[in-house]
């Protein structure tokens, strides 16, 4: 068995977003917008969090994309997870006082077999690529 080691290529604070929370503060079930099952680790991490508060939620909206996300907690189609680079000017971020858990931090790795010199240039080669890095696109 190879010894393996994991690179971080990107940190990200979540978040709980929405339009108004006024439109959900009052319901039994929280509307819940989410990425489709497998593919990112914000829905577990939200999932998880809501199982462990005890907080009853229904899926109001699922996609596989930021942008749908992004536009669906906006629109008020109810209450999403979003990393802190992707968080527009139409949302509110919910905390603690609004009655929500708090959110880990997730990682992006890149797991290797090696820790070599190249496989360094490569992580950082990815790290600043526009496409992979939302805050330097975001700033662009």
């Amino acid at each position: 068995n190879s010894p393996s080691y994991q690179h971080v290529l990107l940190e990200e604070h979540l978040h709980w977003v929405t339009s108004n929370w006024d439109n959900f503060r009052n319901l039994d079930e929280l509307p819940l917008i989410t990425f489709a099952e497998g593919c990112t680790s914000y829905r577990s991490a939200a999932l998880e969090a809501l199982a462990k508060d005890g907080r009853p939620y229904y899926f109001s909206f699922v996609s596989g994309s930021f942008e749908s996300i992004r536009n669906a907690s906006s629109a008020g189609f109810g209450v999403g997870v979003l990393p802190e680079d992707e968080i527009d000017d139409k949302q509110v971020v919910l905390t603690a006082a609004d009655g929500f858990p708090e959110l880990p931090t997730v990682y992006v790795l890149l797991q290797t077999k090696s820790e070599s010199r190249v496989i360094r240039q490569f992580c950082d080669l990815l790290k600043n690529l526009p496409d992979f890095n939302r805050k330097q696109r975001l700033d662009s």
